[in-house]
């Protein structure tokens, strides 16, 4: 709230709330920023700091940039394993996962592999060929079951 402000009326520089709210009204963000340290404003209202706010809009920003990259990788995995194996995006994903867990790996990572390589790595081999038995997706479309 900027200085001069009343408490009953919202300032044009704050932004609106899109994350969802819990029954008290309060979003995620804001029991985040209620976690922050404090400073009293000569106005004796109680004011986030401007560097800890920075701080924390620093830290969202880099996680959500970390998550959309590790997004770009998944898809594109999910994009070759269709192309190589003839199937449909979500039974990729299910490879992908499904071969990651079983090997204790990061999906981000084996996708990462995958994308990389340009043979399907072993990971992934058998828990596809198991989708594709148990889907039926090689017949249904005519492709090869082996990877290239």
């Amino acid at each position: 709230m900027s200085i001069g402000a009343r408490r009953d009326q919202v300032s044009p520089l704050e932004p609106t709330r899109s994350e969802p709210q819990s029954s008290d009204g309060r979003s995620a963000a804001d029991d985040r920023v209620s976690a922050l340290p404090r400073t009293r404003m000569l106005d004796g209202e109680d004011a986030l700091p401007l560097v800890a706010r920075l701080e924390l809009l620093e830290g969202e920003n880099a996680q959500l940039r970390e998550a959309l990259v590790s997004r770009v990788v998944i898809e594109q995995a999910k994009g070759v394993l269709a192309e190589r194996f003839g199937l449909e995006f979500d039974q990729a994903f299910d490879v992908l996962r499904r071969a990651a867990r079983s090997n204790r790996m990061r999906i981000h990572a084996l996708a990462a592999v995958v994308v990389s390589a340009r043979t399907t790595p072993v990971e992934i081999q058998a828990v596809a060929v198991s989708v594709l038995r148990t889907d039926g997706a090689a017949a249904s479309n005519g492709r090869n079951v082996v990877p290239r």
